[in-house]
């Protein structure tokens, strides 16, 4: 192994470089892997569009798949050439939040950030091997699709004959809808870009709604029969507010709100607390994944039941890290695809 390898490192706004860092032995209970396959995630952005102050250089990337190439002394559950993937944070496992299964709540917590580079090192714990037909392209979506699987099984609880609107048809939207569909629901998805419309068609809609053309609440009110028994809004930034207000206007009684996405930069939203209480809605959101819908999204992954290749577009190499940044979340790219090494 070379003493230097290369990663990328944002500085600030518009500022993200490519650097050559210097290797570290992995301590006792860690694992370094060589990062194959990653993905932009608009996480990793916010430093680099100025949604937050970056107080110093920071590595970015955590979506990823790869080998082991060396690990600690204690270590047990790997060796080298194992083929792996890992969770995006690091748990202490112990405190109270994540005793009771809060594993984002954890004061502890942190983030094992830096897969935009040829290595990652990180805590055996957080680690899971691949079975050898599982692509590492395929096995880097494990993170995202984990995320989904707590919303849809866990926060608003999808169960057969629901009716599910999915707002916003990005990837995430996108990775709603096919779990959705698994759990055996009638998904409507809405967005304004005809491409995601076409790739909602592809992944299994049974509807879809250009919020350019029509009214999105009286047409998913007519489409559900009175209303949707889960809303998932899949929008961020500045949308994402309109859309919770919308959300709640084309709930059926009892419905089930999930706000997915986190908004950068903030912008409040108006709402009628009595459609809440009279509809008696759940209004909540879902931040991160646990263990256990990890494990489920790599068992899904495996199967083939959920198709990535749909939202893993377009693929950049390394080198290019920059234009992924400057694409991500335009028309023209859904969630981008980073290969580090061939």
């Amino acid at each position: 192994m070379k003493n230097m390898y290369q990663a990328a490192v944002v500085y600030g706004p518009g500022d993200i470089r490519l650097e050559n860092l210097e290797h570290s032995t992995p301590a006792a209970d860690e694992v370094k892997i060589q990062v194959f396959e990653a993905n932009i995630c608009p996480t990793d952005l916010r430093g680099y569009r100025g949604a937050k102050e970056i107080r110093h250089p920071e590595r970015v990337g955590h979506e990823f798949a790869g080998y082991v190439t060396e690990v600690g002394s204690s270590v047990t559950r790997f060796k080298i050439g194992d083929r792996v993937t890992a969770m995006s944070w690091t748990a202490c496992y112990r405190c109270e939040k994540c005793t009771r299964g809060k594993y984002s709540a954890c004061p502890h917590r942190t983030l094992n950030m830096g897969a935009f580079g040829e290595y990652i090192t990180v805590k055996e714990w957080v680690v899971y091997k691949l079975p050898e037909h599982l692509s590492f392209g395929v096995a880097s979506c494990a993170e995202p699709l984990a995320s989904v699987l707590k919303a849809c099984t866990v926060i608003s609880r999808v169960t057969l004959g629901d009716q599910v609107v999915v707002y916003g048809l990005g990837p995430m939207g996108i990775l709603h809808l096919q779990v959705c569909k698994l759990l055996g629901a009638t998904v409507i998805g809405i967005d304004l870009i005809p491409e995601r419309l076409e790739i909602a068609r592809k992944a299994g809609a049974d509807a879809v709604i250009n919020g350019n053309d029509v009214d999105v609440i009286k047409e998913v009110k007519e489409l559900t029969g009175g209303g949707a028994d889960v809303v998932i809004v899949a929008v961020g930034g500045a949308a994402e507010a309109p859309c919770t207000e919308n959300a709640l206007k084309m709930a059926a009684h009892g419905c089930r709100i999930n706000i997915f996405t986190g908004t950068f930069p903030l912008r409040k939203m108006t709402i009628d607390p009595n459609l809440i209480h009279y509809g008696e809605y759940e209004l909540s959101g879902t931040r991160s994944y646990n263990p256990k819908t990890f494990e489920l999204a790599l068992d899904l992954l495996a199967k083939g039941q959920i198709n990535v290749d749909l939202v893993r577009t377009p693929t950049i190499t390394l080198d290019d890290i920059k234009h992924g940044f400057d694409i991500h979340g335009t028309r023209e790219a859904m969630k981008v695809a980073v290969t580090i090494r061939k």
